[in-house]
């Protein structure tokens, strides 16, 4: 499976060339993804890729969407254990998410907070996300994640966010160790700012 890392990267993933072992892209997705979800391919056009970097205690995934939905069931919530919580900033596109407090669009710009302990279902045409993978730890010095899971928080406030990430990504250089972790400090700061919106979702 190609999920070698780079210099840059703790994983590096394309269903464009996972065809090592005779399995197909979405086999080798379904076989990487597994632990944290069922998937599922919605027609043809299915494609991912997957590029993943650590910033300190978080992890930033920047992934590319195609036709697949992603389904955690309370049977694997309670299997793995993950307790972290994750925030999906949609870049480009838009994607559906289904938790047990209803079903939200996520569109252009807009980020959803996501409490791994909780089921939860997404779904994506075709889309462009940021994903930064939280420590439950930080979520609650930040004042909790009561009322997070499924929050949709709107572009106004989770744009600060949003920029500072993309420029991280943008950066050609691979950042020293100290400087990850400054970058890292901004990103919590910024996601704390963009969560005093969690009440007016939308």
């Amino acid at each position: 499976m190609s999920a070698a890392a780079t210099a840059r990267s703790v994983v590096s993933f394309s269903t464009a060339s996972a065809d090592d072992g005779g399995r197909n892209g979405f086999e080798a997705y379904h076989d990487l993804y597994g632990p944290v979800a069922d998937v599922v391919g919605l027609d043809g056009r299915f494609a991912v890729s997957v590029e993943a970097q650590r910033l300190d205690e978080m992890i930033l995934f920047d992934r590319r969407l195609k036709s697949v939905r992603h389904v955690r069931c309370a049977r694997r919530v309670a299997r793995n254990g993950f307790d972290h919580f994750t925030a999906q900033l949609v870049l480009d596109g838009e994607f559906d998410v289904e938790t047990d407090a209803g079903a939200r669009r996520v569109q252009r710009g807009e980020m959803v907070l996501i409490d791994m302990t909780r089921p939860m279902a997404t779904t994506v045409s075709d889309a462009r996300v940021l994903t930064l993978s939280t420590p439950r730890a930080l979520i609650e010095r930040m004042g909790g994640p009561d009322g997070l899971h499924g929050a949709v928080i709107p572009e106004s406030r989770s744009a600060m966010l949003g920029g500072l990430l993309s420029s991280f990504l943008r950066f050609p250089d691979d950042p020293a160790p100290s400087d990850r972790m400054r970058i890292a400090q901004v990103a919590v700061e910024l996601l704390s700012l963009a969560l005093k919106a969690k009440a007016g979702a939308r």
